[in-house]
């Protein structure tokens, strides 16, 4: 079940429109830093938004040493920050993800 919480809302204002016109009001509605950085982990590695915990480990991710890279590049992309090798080294479970652009993003 959908807990966001502009989701009721949504689904009764997009019933009933086009593709297009559905579409347009999703992109309308704020997501949190958690599901953006969630979302890159879904769309890249098919992981289960059930999974993605706040403890939960690259290891426990299955996240090798080329997948990190790949997805820090994603994060950097859907950002539009830069993310040091020291800052990617500190991002050991998905909570330092999370917590690493949400500073970011206040720095600037």
């Amino acid at each position: 079940m959908n807990t966001h919480p502009y989701f009721p809302s949504v689904v009764k204002r997009i019933l009933g429109l086009t593709r297009e016109e559905q579409l347009k009001i999703l992109s309308q509605t704020p997501m949190t830093t958690e599901q953006r950085i969630k979302n890159i982990f879904m769309d890249l590695f098919g992981i289960e938004d059930s999974e993605l915990v706040p403890e939960a480990s690259n290891n426990d991710l299955q996240l090798d040493s080329l997948d990190k890279v790949e997805l820090l590049m994603n994060i950097e992309k859907e950002f539009g920050l830069s993310i040091t090798d020291q800052e990617a080294d500190g991002c050991k479970q998905f909570s330092d993800y999370v917590l690493l652009i949400e500073s970011k993003l206040k720095q600037s």
